[in-house]
């Protein structure tokens, strides 16, 4: 698996789609950036296959729980 399309795919999620980096926006205070809900994330996971699981667990990223 390539790692920089892992990351870009984490990334992704973590853009605020509410605004366009609006200071007054709720949901990122204007850093665009969110954290993602676990639907998000577990669909992410599901597109990968098991080398691609076995390489992300041995690449050190660590998405909360």
């Amino acid at each position: 698996m390539n790692k920089s399309f892992f990351l870009t795919q984490i990334l992704e999620l973590l853009k605020c789609n509410e605004c366009k980096n609006d200071t007054n926006c709720d949901h990122c205070k204007g850093t665009g950036l969110r954290f993602p809900n676990q639907q998000e994330i577990n669909k992410v996971i599901e597109n990968l296959n098991d080398k691609e699981m076995e390489e992300w667990a041995n690449c050190g990223i660590c998405l909360p729980n």
